[in-house]
């Protein structure tokens, strides 16, 4: 009777030995396994080249435009951006909008400068990073002076800065020659103030921006 005893726990601990040396450890204690995949490197970035300059001294204009903002179509629709002859103009400063009733000729464009306050309207010309040449602008008030700002830029430098103040034209468009038509650009600004006076609002804005190219 004992004998069988010892046999059967003889024999239950040497299916538990056996029975541990199958299962192994477990994953916790073992750490993670060597044969895990490797992290995949990430691929170096592509460096950004710096846009090509451009030489003036090679560069001369052989057709002149004239961007008179001819395809707008709905009055007083706000205006963002617009593109004619290849040439883009677009808002940088002030809630502009078309204007299909009043032009020289019709339509242009203007932005509205509240009663007893300036309010800065500016625009940016490109021709699509390509050289061109401003020759000159249409500028409009209804009641106020008009001052403005042109600015021109080449290879990311400003080439000129033109400032001047145009008499109160009564509403009256007037037309003022950029004394450096004769300087190659990529982008110009043309930034006006509209000083409106404390009785009332003012329209300001801007027609036949004449380029070349």
């Amino acid at each position: 009777m004992h004998r069988d005893v010892r046999t059967i726990v003889l024999v239950i601990g040497l299916a538990l030995i056996v029975g541990t040396i199958g299962c192994g450890e477990p994953e916790s204690l073992m750490g993670p396994s060597a044969a895990s995949d490797p992290v995949p490197a990430v691929p170096a970035a592509a460096p950004v080249l710096a846009p090509e300059r451009i030489d003036p001294s090679t560069l001369k204009p052989t057709t002149t435009y004239t961007i008179g903002f001819s395809s707008l179509r709905e009055n007083r629709a706000s205006f963002t951006s617009y593109t004619e002859s290849g040439f883009d103009v677009s808002v940088v400063a002030a809630d502009w909008m078309s204007l299909t009733t009043y032009g020289n000729p019709l339509p242009f464009i203007e932005f509205y400068g509240p009663a007893g306050i300036t309010t800065t309207g500016e625009l940016r010309i490109t021709a699509r990073n390509a050289p061109f040449w401003l020759n000159g602008i249409d500028f409009y008030s209804s009641t106020t002076k008009i001052p403005y700002v042109i600015d021109g830029f080449l290879n990311g430098e400003q080439m000129f800065s033109v400032a001047d103040v145009i008499g109160n034209t009564f509403g009256a468009f007037a037309r003022r020659s950029n004394p450096k038509a004769d300087t190659p650009v990529q982008e110009i600004r043309v930034r006006l103030s509209n000083p409106s006076a404390a009785c009332c609002g003012n329209p300001m804005g801007v027609d036949n921006i004449v380029v070349s190219r």
